[in-house]
């Protein structure tokens, strides 16, 4: 196992100041505080377990005076750690004036993680939520637009069923004319489709002459 010291492990990964420094080595603080550089590295607030393990025998007699010399006042004792402020920096003892109590606004660990879950847990469901709203749109917008096709395909279906029954109503009039030239005889026959053929030319002349053969058909029947 490889072992380095205090001064050595901030040398590699500290690249900015320190604000809070715990260190909890079970037994090796004052080896650990002789391996820091004080001058050098200069944490706002140290933390260190001040007891025997398991016990309430403190153990700070035998490394504190490392840190009074290097110019770390004493802040606090909880029952098991005790805090140190820079000497630069004695504000932060107005922080430890009172213990931790209700009127901090704290939240236990466990309660806070149980907290994050639950917000993961809710943004996800929210998520999910927001996805499905979205594809319930787009399904809808794809319903409006087939109701709007099968609308349009009906009313193109009604103009042509519209447009065929006039057209059926013509050749059945047709067909009635051509019934009564019929009963005139084959010279009336002829002469209808003369006009017939000249109607496109002549559609009034057509027009009356039609009427007076239905006139002659009328009274041939009587």
């Amino acid at each position: 196992m490889r072992i380095s010291t205090l001064a050595r492990v901030c040398a590699e990964h500290i690249d900015g100041p320190i604000h809070f420094l715990s260190i909890d080595v079970e037994g090796y603080e004052k080896e650990v505080l002789q391996g820091a550089d004080w001058k050098r590295w200069r944490p706002a607030v140290v933390l260190i377990e001040a007891t025997r393990p398991n016990t309430t025998t403190p153990t700070h007699e035998s490394w504190e005076g490392l840190l009074l010399q290097a110019d770390y006042l004493f802040a606090y004792f909880d029952g098991l750690n005790r805090f140190y402020v820079r000497g630069e920096s004695p504000e932060l003892l107005e922080g430890f004036r009172v213990p931790v109590n209700v009127c901090d606004n704290y939240v236990w660990y466990w309660y806070q993680r149980q907290i994050d879950e639950l917000t993961r847990a809710l943004g996800e469901s929210q998520s999910c939520v927001q996805q499905a709203r979205q594809e319930l749109a787009e399904l809808n917008d794809a319903r409006r637009r087939e109701v709007q096709l099968l609308t349009r395909f009906v009313a193109d279906t009604q103009e042509q069923l519209r447009a065929s029954s006039a057209g059926l109503t013509a050749m059945r009039q047709q067909l009635a004319t051509l019934h009564e030239l019929q009963a005139l005889g084959p010279t009336a026959l002829g002469i209808a489709r003369l006009l017939r053929n000249s109607s496109a030319r002549f559609p009034r002349i057509g027009g009356v002459v039609k009427a007076a053969l239905r006139k002659t058909a009328s009274l041939v029947r009587r």
